[in-house]
């Protein structure tokens, strides 16, 4: 007999978490939060497909659901679903695959019991996804470079908007074993540049993490084609730290000491920094057009 789909009301949420309330101040919940978070559960819960449909609907999720939440203590269904993907990964994702040497491990941050935890969700890079075809880029088919440097280059921002999907994450590391030259990706990044030459090819890949009250450039990938990869994304790690209103962190690179002292870093061992408010008052009001 096949079972019937069934979502919570809002009505029973509220008892649900009620009782679960109860019973934690009895103190009788310990196996309860030990146990398992699992996103068929969620899914049950809320109503959502995917992670997808978390990220768009997180801020309205979370207060909708904000007492459950705490119990388990999450502040925000992103990071419980996060939280539930990871507990489920090994025995879900890769029993289930046919072919799970194609699946990508990917490391996200998520907030629970006000301290942050990582944890690590398998992805399949050719499934999902926001640009399906992208996985038929090879290294040997990438065209002539059309751009005289990397300034010139189309970039889009992941994460910036919203955070990260771990598909699109999955997607971007495997594109970017095809690129030759740069430094090791790093899946725990909170925002991906993803760069484009004209005709739509892989330029480039850069990572960038938030660290306290700083961003770092995590990573670069290059085709080896277009110079100024690494200089175009300490651009935009300049950019981004001001939209965000953070300092600036970057690892020490002879070669891009002069760029560092321009914007006013200053090197303490094996990287430069920045405070905001000095990073603020370095550039001034034309920080925009110093930076393209």
């Amino acid at each position: 007999m096949k079972k019937g789909k069934y979502t919570l009301s809002e009505e029973n949420v509220n008892l649900l978490t009620q009782r679960l309330m109860k019973a934690y101040h009895e103190g009788t919940t310990e196996t309860v939060l030990n146990a398992n978070i699992t996103t068929d559960f969620i899914h049950k819960m809320t109503n959502v497909q995917n992670l997808t449909d978390v990220i768009d609907q997180n801020d309205k999720l979370s207060e909708t659901y904000s007492g459950f939440l705490s119990l388990y203590g999450f502040n925000s269904m992103y990071d419980m679903y996060m939280y539930a993907k990871a507990c489920e990964a090994l025995p879900t994702s890769l029993t289930k695959s046919k072919d799970y040497s194609k699946l990508v491990p990917v490391k996200r941050k998520v907030m629970r019991n006000g301290k942050q935890v990582e944890v690590t969700v398998y992805e399949d890079p050719d499934k999902g996804g926001s640009q399906p075809n992208e996985g038929n880029t090879q290294a040997g088919s990438v065209p002539a470079a059309t751009h005289a440097h990397a300034r010139e280059l189309k970039g889009k921002m992941h994460g910036k908007d919203k955070k990260l999907d771990t598909k699109d994450i999955a997607k971007l590391k495997q594109l970017s074993t095809d690129l030759p030259k740069g430094t090791k990706f790093n899946t725990a990044s909170d925002y991906l540049l993803k760069l484009e030459d004209a005709n739509g090819q892989l330029a480039g890949v850069i990572g960038y993490s938030i660290e306290d009250g700083y961003i770092r450039m995590d990573f670069y990938r290059s085709n080896g084609q277009v110079p100024g990869i690494a200089t175009r994304g300490f651009s935009e790690l300049i950019k981004l730290a001001m939209e965000k209103q953070k300092g600036v962190k970057v690892a020490d690179d002879p070669q891009a000491r002069p760029a560092l002292i321009k914007f006013g870093l200053t090197q303490k061992g094996s990287e430069w920094f920045i405070e905001y408010k000095a990073l603020k008052t370095n550039l001034g009001e034309s920080w925009d057009k110093s930076v393209r």
